[in-house]
């Protein structure tokens, strides 16, 4: 374990994924999200009440019962094929991630966005919700 220049606490051998994860900055840029109310919007979870941007391509809607994030095309490409069909929707649809568990993906996968507690949070789901793809992530 070293410190960063930023203060942060890098975890794991150089080079590592962990590694990279703990190394990032804490975003400035997009954190705290820019929010809206009542985006307009539908999601698999029914109409958006509201909407946390963070950032181009990346959003998270709330709706009266759930929510999730929603991944743009142009973002998309950074998650692996077989992170996209983690949780994909009956309908087919690819690039919405569900809050309970889910979201983990799109952290782990755009890492740059979130806040390193965010980023450590995501990394515990994905082993202990999706241990087969987290393994598969890691050895990449």
């Amino acid at each position: 374990m070293n410190h960063n220049d930023n203060g942060t606490i890098a975890v794991g051998a150089a080079g590592s994924l962990m590694r990279r994860l703990t190394e990032l900055p804490e975003p400035t840029e997009y954190f705290p999200p820019l929010t809206e109310d009542n985006p307009r919007t539908h999601t698999p979870w029914g109409s958006a009440q509201s909407a946390s941007h963070y950032g181009r391509g990346l959003i998270m809607y709330s709706t009266a019962s759930h929510g999730g994030f929603h991944v743009s095309n142009g973002l998309l490409s950074r998650i692996p094929d077989y992170l996209q069909s983690a949780d994909k929707y009956a309908d087919g649809t690819a690039g919405w991630y569900e809050e309970d568990c889910a979201w983990a993906i799109v952290v782990v996968c755009i890492p740059e966005r979130f806040r390193l507690e965010a980023r450590m949070d995501a990394v515990r789901i994905m082993q202990n919700v999706y241990p087969e793809q987290w393994q598969r992530f890691v050895s990449a």
